[in-house]
């Protein structure tokens, strides 16, 4: 991603074939506009009864949408080197945040999500999922002093498994280990608030049930 313009100039796909993983890098070596086209070339004007959502939701993915799932359990390491157990996390809120650093609505939301998890402390657990390289990462985190643990998945077998292929991406799973929230694409701070917690507090009300019975 060039950081000034936010343009993809280098992507990386990993295929699988009979023979193997194939890996295809694209590089833009060279684009060039028309200075005399303006801002209106990337201008967009609604046609007459669109409506403005939240959320866009391409073809083809709504069936990805994990709400309502038990979270498939994996163990990635964070940036220190230390192993993470999705499945040792049951009993806790917890809020998976897959980005990476060329994308450009990643790098926009990434302070909302920094700015969540110090709101809500100890009771939510944050981890960014990120597939690039570790000395990428760790740059760009030290650059811009993010403290969300990030957790390494360069192989993407947890992106494959969670069937990520747009970012971003954020799910907030329940106490119980299922899905409660599954957003694709940006939210609003207030709306991932909200969703945030809204699965927290019906863990306190699942905690107040159980005193009851007990």
């Amino acid at each position: 991603m060039d950081g000034r313009n936010f343009l993809v100039v280098r992507a990386k796909e990993q295929r699988k074939s009979p023979q193997g993983v194939m890996e295809i890098v694209t590089r833009v070596k060279q684009l060039d506009l028309d200075p005399a086209a303006g801002d209106a070339l990337f201008a967009f004007g609604p046609k007459r009864g669109w409506n403005e959502v939240e959320m866009l939701v391409l073809p083809g993915e709504q069936h990805m949408l994990l709400t309502g799932q038990h979270a498939a359990n994996f163990t990635l390491r964070t940036l220190e080197g230390e192993p993470v157990a999705l499945g040792s996390l049951q009993g806790k809120v917890v809020v998976l945040d897959f980005w990476a650093t060329w994308c450009g609505p990643c790098r926009e939301e990434l302070p909302t999500v920094e700015k969540l998890r110090a709101e809500f402390g100890d009771a939510v657990r944050f981890y960014g999922v990120n597939d690039e390289d570790t000395s990428t990462v760790k740059k760009f985190v030290k650059e811009r002093n993010l403290q969300m643990p990030v957790l390494l998945d360069s192989r993407r077998e947890v992106h494959t498994r969670y069937g990520v292929r747009a970012i971003p991406r954020l799910l907030v799973i329940g106490p119980d280990g299922v899905i409660r929230q599954h957003f694709i694409g940006s939210r609003s701070e207030r709306a991932l608030r909200k969703a945030i917690q809204t699965v927290l507090d019906g863990k306190f009300r699942l905690f107040r049930l159980s005193c009851r019975l007990g």
